[in-house]
């Protein structure tokens, strides 16, 4: 309960900097399933290939 506090009283004080701590990680789980999803497709078509 106490960090879930801490994150409220965080958001409030400092609404911008919250939020923009939260978008950046958002990208970079956005980032890092985009280049898994590459290395999926580039894996599967080498398979298909040989």
């Amino acid at each position: 309960m106490e960090a879930f506090k801490a994150l409220w009283r965080e958001e409030k004080e400092n609404p911008e900097k919250f939020w923009n701590y939260y978008a950046e990680k958002a990208m970079e789980g956005i980032h890092w399933f985009r280049k898994w999803d590459v290395a999926l497709i580039i894996s599967l078509s080498e398979e298909v290939i040989t």
